[in-house]
């Protein structure tokens, strides 16, 4: 499936910040878009994403995706950008 960045929202990390780098928005084989896709750093230094949930205060994601292929697809679109674009200037 092809998985297309539209938008990325960095944040400005601090050191003692949160470990939320930014937003983003992926459209999946120009039928559907999934906004409010986070992106975080883990506390070992690498990048992992986490779908939007139903709620600020729920864990209960709004979407689930089943296909780990295109789990993987999603997570590669949006961390190749920020590796690619946003982490070159710091």
């Amino acid at each position: 499936m092809k998985v297309s960045l539209l938008k990325f929202y960095p944040f400005e990390i601090s050191e003692q910040g949160t470990r939320l780098v930014g937003y983003a928005e992926v459209e999946i084989e120009k039928m559907f878009i999934i906004r409010g896709i986070r992106l975080f750093r883990s506390r070992f230094g690498g990048l992992f994403i986490k779908m939007p949930t139903l709620s600020p205060t729920s864990n209960l994601e709004a979407i689930e995706l089943k296909d780990k292929e295109l789990l993987q697809a999603v997570r590669s679109a949006i961390v190749d950008y920020y590796k690619q674009e946003i982490m070159s200037y710091e």
